[in-house]
């Protein structure tokens, strides 16, 4: 897998704009309801009709049921699923829609890092294919976004058997260092480059690919 850009929640064209013209090729289209991020399966559809096709539109769910999965990747011509929240119990009843997976899932304890490697075995158990994982800061409560920095000493100090996205309050004055010490394959922002919930700030996503750019090229 080739290093990723990820800019996530996006909500209007606007935001699409603002990537493209970034350079970024990666974005995530929230569908997770309480989320100020989160779009409706029509508002989606409208959105993707005007995102290259070329691009990764990853969509982000909560404990989605097949339906409204398969749904979604269908409507929103998903590239990839983003899934939060998961557990043991979710597994058996998944059905994989014909796009990669990226399980996600908050950091805050070695306990934490463990749990994810669990869920980890419990895909493979139940033939479930996970493309990488998705790590975030764990805030009691919320699902991402929150703009908390996750705890980079434990996620480097992990070895991982899939490819690492690093998310968790991320900026692009951080996103240099945090790619440096955590050697993640991708970074993922939303809070951190928006001038409000939603809306993306181009000056900010601008800043933040190009010093994300320059630490992958660093980093050889």
């Amino acid at each position: 897998m080739q290093s990723i850009i990820k800019i996530c929640g996006v909500t209007n064209e606007a935001g699409v704009e603002i990537c493209l013209a970034a350079g970024v090729e990666t974005i995530g289209l929230n569908f997770y309801p309480p989320s100020p991020r989160s779009l409706s399966l029509e508002a989606a559809k409208q959105l993707r009709s005007c995102i290259p096709s070329s691009w990764q539109v990853v969509g982000v769910f909560v404990r989605p049921t097949t339906t409204e999965l398969m749904q979604a990747v269908e409507a929103a011509g998903l590239t990839t699923v983003q899934l939060h929240g998961t557990t043991e119990a979710y597994w058996h009843t998944f059905t994989p829609p014909p796009v990669p997976v990226w399980l996600a899932q908050g950091i805050g304890s070695l306990t934490d890092v463990e749990q994810l490697k669990l869920q980890l075995k419990w895909c493979r158990a139940m033939n479930v294919a996970v493309h990488a994982v998705l790590v975030d800061a764990k805030v009691t409560g919320q699902e991402g976004g929150t703009g908390t920095l996750a705890p980079w000493h434990l996620i480097q100090e992990t070895t991982w058997d899939v490819p690492l996205i690093l998310a968790g309050g991320l900026t692009p004055g951080n996103v240099h260092q945090a790619i440096q010490q955590v050697r993640p394959t991708g970074v993922d922002v939303a809070s951190g480059v928006e001038s409000s919930p939603g809306v993306k700030d181009p000056v900010l996503v601008h800043q933040f690919a190009r010093h994300a750019r320059a630490a992958y090229q660093h980093a050889g």
